[in-house]
């Protein structure tokens, strides 16, 4: 059976990465990750400040709804991924030089 992995990741100010929490759910979902998120939420650190993600359309809403103080960030590789989707294959690793550049 297909099942999503939902992971949080806390990065402290010293730089220290730490899994907060890891669940299985049967999907991708805004109320997977909102539920996700709550429970998180509840158990976690108080002063999110940054959440860095894919730009899912159910996570961002789920991080809207649950984490509303903190800023919202795409995450940097996927934007890559994602930019470079969208180009010939031929010209990808100039083109990925140049983003990497902005």
């Amino acid at each position: 059976m297909s099942q999503a992995v939902l992971i949080a990741v806390g990065i402290d100010w010293d730089g220290r990465r730490q899994i907060l929490a890891v669940e299985m759910a049967n999907r991708e979902s805004r109320s997977a990750w909102r539920d996700f998120l709550v429970a998180l939420k509840a158990r976690s650190p108080k002063g999110v400040e940054l959440v860095v993600s894919a730009n899912h359309a159910g996570l961002v809403a789920a991080i809207g709804e649950v984490i509303p103080e903190a800023a919202w960030q795409r995450c940097y590789v996927h934007f890559l991924r994602n930019a470079l989707d969208h180009l010939p294959r031929k010209h990808g690793a100039d083109c990925l030089q140049d983003l990497r550049w902005l």
